[in-house]
């Protein structure tokens, strides 16, 4: 079959040397149209898809990269997240510490007042049962004058009728 194909190429029978001559135009034609495929179809062809597979190896490393960068983002902020919120634990301790002693100083200082004024009104309540005794003293002579008076009086009445 295969000599039915070369028959045409080779116009009488083949003999070797033909063959040998045949075969090597036959590698010769192969060598240069696969070079001229090469240039022009497979290398720009090959050049694609090594662009594709670097972008996509390259897209691959980037995630990994941003990934990674992520991660390591999330680990930083959870620690500043912590560190804040002892700092805000602390300052809020603070806080109440210092209202604490602020409502203390101010109990501190209603009970003294309170303890002064009670003071103030235990002298004022005793001033004022000293007058009271002393204004009643005073009554009690004038009420004592007064019903001797009219003790007396109604006593000379009495006489003189």
């Amino acid at each position: 079959m295969d000599y039915l194909l070369l028959t045409p190429i080779l116009s009488a029978a083949p003999d070797n040397d033909t063959v040998k001559l045949f075969f090597a135009s036959s590698v010769i034609i192969f060598l240069v149209i696969w070079r001229i495929l090469a240039k022009h179809f497979f290398k720009p062809v090959f050049e694609v898809l090594e662009q594709r597979e670097a972008r996509t190896v390259g897209d691959e490393h980037e995630a990994k990269l941003l990934t990674d960068q992520d991660k390591r983002a999330q680990i930083e902020l959870a620690s500043e997240l912590k560190i804040i919120r002892a700092q805000a634990i602390k300052k809020r301790e603070a806080i109440v510490s210092e209202a604490k002693q602020q409502a203390a100083k101010v109990l501190e200082t209603a009970h003294a007042q309170a303890a002064e004024e009670l003071k103030g009104a235990r002298a004022q309540i005793t001033v004022l049962r000293e007058q009271a005794k002393q204004d009643l003293s005073s009554e009690i002579e004038k009420l004592a004058a007064v019903t001797y008076d009219r003790l007396l009086s109604a006593n000379n009445t009495k006489t003189l009728h």
